[in-house]
């Protein structure tokens, strides 16, 4: 059962303690003011009173309207015009209430009198004064005069069809509900069919990045083999660091900063191995931020593209990587030179790293890239989530 259908179902449970609850407190209030005497038989008949309509909303709340749900609405509504006709037909047969008749005032006598339109003499002997009847028109007769003494006749709604209107505005209030919860939860089911698609591309994206990196950190290995083995060897035992956090880290959606901080300062010590002193390398990254967390291996992946695309063995190459806290958001620059077309060799990792921040902020980023023939610059700026449980905060 979804959570709006045990909050409809709890409505309908105050409704119905309520309607049985008040002849039972208004019974009480009888007998404290008369005899003092609690009459069950009172209440039993208002709950007998009741249970048509108890029966009328259960038919059509658990087995009707589930129809016109699942598309037979045709057959819902001839059902619940059956329903209504066996309602109205009930209501109709077991609580005939006649109606009072009432006369017209000029025909109005007390019974046995015959009818008059004079004064009883008040003794014998006395004559009987005839009073001239009412008008019973305007200057040319034709409307009728109201007098003030005349009184229109009152004919009330019968009862029986004050309960069938009532019981015809329970199930509209049933229906609304219906519809009303029903929209609720078709709303939070496409809020989750979207998380989890976003979810799933998430993770799809993450699977292609993590072989892209892994293809260029093993290219890396393989070319300091015959250079230098022991820093090969070093390199990796590096690798499984590396491979370590991905496995466990990088299929979460946000991860603390002092990881992904800590990840890539392991990933430049690796590429220094390699190239040791021949290009300059500066690292200026954050301290510990208690409690702030980013996705996880997105900002590997422009370091992958400065190693990749700024590297020459035979020119001037550098490689400047930076990120600092700034209020609430993380900024994250890369400045690399440039010897390669990176618009066509840039690979799967760039377009991948857009698409995630794409989905997970929205328009709440700034990715800003200046490519010039020298150099490559990347400014990256994303909103900082804090991890609420950290004692930190």
């Amino acid at each position: 059962m979804t959570r709006e259908a045990k909050i409809e179902n709890l409505i309908y449970l105050v409704i119905a303690g309520v309607a049985l609850a008040a002849p039972v407190i208004g019974e009480i209030v009888h007998s404290h003011a008369s005899d003092g005497a609690f009459h069950f038989s009172e209440v039993l008949g208002v709950w007998l009173r009741e249970l048509p309509f108890f029966l009328l909303f259960a038919l059509h709340n658990y087995l009707l309207f589930p129809l016109f749900l699942g598309g037979r609405r045709k057959l819902y509504v001839a059902l619940v015009v059956l329903a209504l006709a066996l309602f109205g037909g009930y209501l109709a047969f077991l609580r005939p209430l006649p109606e009072k008749k009432f006369p017209a005032m000029a025909d109005m006598e007390a019974p046995g009198v015959p009818p008059s339109h004079g004064i009883a003499p008040d003794g014998p002997g006395e004559a009987i004064h005839d009073v001239p009847p009412k008008p019973k028109g305007g200057f040319f007769g034709g409307h009728p005069v109201h007098h003030p003494e005349d009184k229109i006749p009152y004919r009330p709604i019968p009862p029986s069809i004050l309960l069938f209107l009532l019981g015809l505005g329970m199930l509209a209030f049933n229906i609304a509900m219906k519809v009303y919860f029903k929209s609720l939860s078709d709303a939070r089911r496409v809020q989750e069919l979207e998380k989890e698609n976003l979810q799933d591309q998430l993770s799809y994206l993450r699977y292609q990045i993590n072989p892209h990196f892994f293809m260029n950190t093993l290219n890396n290995i393989h070319a300091l083999v015959d250079i230098d083995p022991e820093k090969a060897k070093e390199s990796i035992v590096e690798l499984s660091k590396l491979m370590r956090y991905i496995l466990y880290e990088g299929s979460k959606p946000v991860i603390p900063l002092e990881r992904e901080v800590d990840f890539l300062k392991q990933y430049v010590s690796l590429m220094r191995m390699r190239y040791a002193d021949s290009i300059d390398i500066q690292v200026s990254l954050p301290e510990a931020v208690p409690g702030a967390e980013v996705p996880p291996l997105v900002f590997v992946s422009f370091v992958e593209n400065a190693f990749k695309h700024g590297v020459s063995y035979d020119k001037p190459s550098f490689i400047h990587v930076a990120m600092k806290v700034d209020g609430g958001r993380l900024l994250f620059k890369c400045r690399n030179s440039r010897f390669a077309d990176i618009d066509k060799s840039g690979g799967v990792g760039m377009d991948n790293v857009r698409k995630r921040l794409d989905l997970m902020y929205g328009s709440d980023y700034v990715m800003d890239i200046e490519q010039q023939r020298d150099y490559y610059n990347i400014l990256v700026s994303i909103p900082l989530t804090y991890d609420k449980s950290d004692s930190g905060r």
